[in-house]
């Protein structure tokens, strides 16, 4: 072990496109995703709703794109043919893949909003790359995670919301409504 850890190749393509400067990347005994000054949070074993999930490595929750396709692409046979703008890839990272059904690499993703849809890989990869740019270029939101206390306490509040808000209706149901005029 010569103490270099492995990058995933949508970081790798990220750290490619901005400067060391402004992408820095800890190891796993200091996990750290760093834009300029600002720290990504990093994605944890029990992260939000995720209970004992692997969290190995340095990973971030992604942010889809809304939309059915947020980005540009162009077929096989428009490359082959030459049938598309030039200046659609000037100083942009772009990414080669399949969108074809009958290949099988996909992953779930939450671009169809409550109803989590699935999407080709090279699409979720480009979904993340969006992201890490626009948080270092837009300064776009990542999503955060609660601070566990802090998480239990705001679901235990909300339980016992609903569970006094249920009782509420049933009781003025059976108290006020019961009743003849």
């Amino acid at each position: 072990d010569d103490g270099t850890h492995q990058v995933g190749f949508t970081t790798r393509l990220v750290e490619l496109y901005l400067s060391p400067t402004e992408f820095q990347i800890g190891n796993p005994e200091k996990p750290i995703l760093k834009l300029g000054e600002r720290n990504l949070p990093l994605f944890r074993d029990s992260t939000g709703a995720y209970t004992r999930a692997n969290d190995g490595g340095i990973q971030v929750l992604v942010n889809p794109r809304s939309g059915r396709k947020p980005f540009n692409t162009i077929s096989l046979k428009q490359l082959e043919e030459g049938n598309f703008n030039p200046e659609l890839f000037q100083d942009k990272i772009v990414k080669i893949g399949t969108t074809a059904d009958a290949i099988k690499k996909m992953d779930f993703n939450a671009v169809g909003g409550f109803k989590p849809e699935v999407i080709h890989s090279v699409e979720y990869r480009a979904h993340a790359i969006s992201q890490l740019l626009s948080a270092k270029e837009d300064n776009r939101a990542m999503i955060w995670g609660l601070y566990e206390p802090l998480e239990f306490l705001t679901t235990s509040v909300a339980g016992w919301l609903l569970f006094a808000f249920a009782l509420h209706y049933i009781l003025l149901e059976k108290i006020l409504f019961s009743r003849p005029f």
